[in-house]
């Protein structure tokens, strides 16, 4: 093992040892690049890509959820933002390429785990099967807001085109949604439709 998967395996043992002493896990299997804690059903790995984006990353999963959702594990990231919105854009992604990096990301990715993971560390299906939800529904948002954000592109480029008759087609698509300058635009458009129609 090269020093620095060793190192990492020293920082996270070193880092992680509450997960032992508070929460009853233990040290099972992993690779030089993950460290797996197990305690029952709940199942805790710190990896680091040190290879290639040198990310590192807490994933927590708990083996009795039934539903699919519910049973992809949580990322320390993720539940950073589902526990505490004032962290959406803030200590929500780790990276380290040198060792003195390392040695305080996996420092503060510990004293956020600790923070804000404690009721899933203590093993509550329930706490995983909200935060499955909660993720499952700002999934849905994200996706429907870029559906969304890819049909008023279109529109931008329709109107910029002047055809007016996409536009309305288009508009009609996500009419509930509509911004107000995007509403202006769509009567304007059907006025223009309705113009053309009744012109020779």
């Amino acid at each position: 093992m090269e020093s620095k998967e060793l190192l990492f395996k020293q920082l996270v043992n070193a880092n992680f040892g509450y997960l032992g002493s508070d929460y009853g896990f233990h040290p099972s299997g992993g690779n030089e690049y993950e460290v797996v804690y197990v305690n029952g059903s709940v199942q805790v790995v710190v990896s680091w890509d040190a290879n290639r984006s040198y990310q590192l990353d807490i994933r927590i999963s708990h083996t009795d959820c039934e539903t699919s959702n519910a049973s992809d594990p949580i990322e320390l990231g993720e539940l950073l933002t589902l526990t505490d919105s004032t962290r959406a854009l803030e200590d929500t992604f780790f990276q380290a390429s040198r060792e003195g990096a390392l040695a305080g990301t996996i420092l503060r990715m510990s004293q956020l785990l600790d923070a804000h993971g404690s009721i899933l560390l203590q093993g509550g299906v329930e706490e995983f099967r909200r935060l499955a939800t909660q993720r499952e529904h700002r999934r849905r948002k994200w996706r429907s807001e870029l559906a969304t954000n890819q049909v008023l592109a279109k529109i931008n480029r329709a109107w910029q085109a002047k055809d007016f008759t996409n536009v309305v087609k288009l508009c009609t698509e996500i009419e509930s949604t509509l911004p107000p300058i995007q509403k202006r635009r769509l009567a304007y458009a059907m006025s223009k439709v309705r113009e053309e129609k009744q012109s020779p």
